[in-house]
């Protein structure tokens, strides 16, 4: 199961990081989203939220990356020169 977001705001709700010379204090961050209409409403046909199931029919994985994410192309896999 994949979620895309078109557009959002993520928000870190609240931090408390201290430390000294003795003793470290480490704290998780806490943070919140907020899905808005996307900004042009060709995506997603204009709802701010779409999954995708990959064991539908016809799911592919590099049409779903270049709808979230555009201008996105798979790579070939070419290994390049020394590496």
């Amino acid at each position: 199961m994949y979620e895309g977001f078109a557009n959002g705001q993520l928000i870190e709700t609240g931090s408390s990081h201290a430390t000294d010379n003795n003793a470290e204090t480490d704290a998780n961050t806490a943070l919140t989203y907020q899905a808005l209409t996307p900004a042009n409403n060709t995506i997603f046909n204009g709802e701010p939220y779409k999954i995708w199931m990959s064991q539908d029919t016809g799911f592919d994985k590099a049409k779903m990356l270049a709808e979230v994410f555009g201008g996105y192309s798979a790579t070939t896999g070419v290994k390049m020169p020394g590496k």
